[in-house]
C-alpha cells in the first residue's frame, strides 16, 4: 500500500557493502499514550535506496534536517509479519513550507566565543 506521510526525520544513514546498500531514514514522534508499554519518543525506521541519502545530505546542508518530511513510502509486510516502511519520495520542503532549523545555543555554549 502506497501513501504520504509527514515524519519528523531525525537523520539518515546510508549503508554500501558488497551484498547490499541503501540508506535508513530514522523518523522519532511523540508516544501520545499510543503504546502504555513504551516510555518516550516512538522510534521508526524506513529503509530507502541509496540516492535517497544524498537528498537528505543536501537538505542538511540547507538547514532542513532535522525536521519534518513530506515522504511517499510503500507500506508490506515483513518478516515475522511486521510492517515494513520503503521509501519511494522526499517532498522537498521548500514547497511543503517547512521551516528550517535555527541553532539556539547559549552564549556560553562550546563554540561561541565568550
Amino acid at each position: 500500500m502506497k501513501t504520504t506521510i509527514a515524519a519528523n526525520v531525525r537523520m539518515a544513514q546510508k549503508y554500501d557493502t558488497d551484498t547490499t546498500k541503501g540508506c535508513n531514514v530514522f523518523c522519532e514522534d511523540e508516544n501520545d499514550g499510543l503504546n502504555e508499554n513504551l516510555v518516550g519518543p516512538v522510534q521508526l525506521v524506513i529503509g530507502g535506496a541509496l540516492e535517497h541519502f544524498e537528498t537528505f545530505k543536501t537538505y542538511a546542508k540547507e538547514g532542513y534536517l532535522p525536521g519534518v518530511f513530506e515522504l511517499s513510502v510503500d507500506i508490506t509486510r515483513g518478516s515475522g509479519g511486521k510492517a515494513k516502511l520503503t521509501l519511494l519520495g522526499i517532498k522537498d520542503p521548500k514547497l511543503s513550507g517547512i521551516k528550517k532549523v535555527t541553532e539556539t545555543r547559549p552564549d556560553n555554549a562550546p563554540g561561541k566565543a565568550a
